[in-house]
């Protein structure tokens, strides 16, 4: 019998975390490597995940800041 863990909600992968800031897979990874994104949290060995709540933080301050911070 297979186990399926779920994930909880909360925790977006790097696709739904470049839809959220309209950019590439790749740019989320490239922004997270030079500290511009929130870090990452590890649920499993192999998988890789954002806080939504961190997320949305990181929109808030962008916007607060007009956008300079991710440059």
């Amino acid at each position: 019998m297979m186990v399926t863990q779920t994930l909880p909600s909360d925790l977006l992968t790097v696709r739904q975390v470049a839809r959220r800031l309209a950019i590439s897979e790749r740019t989320v990874w490239r922004w997270t490597a030079q500290g511009l994104l929130p870090p990452p949290v590890h649920p499993h060995a192999r998988s890789t995940r954002w806080r939504a709540a961190d997320i949305a933080l990181y929109l808030e301050q962008l916007s607060a800041t007009g956008g300079n911070s991710a440059v």
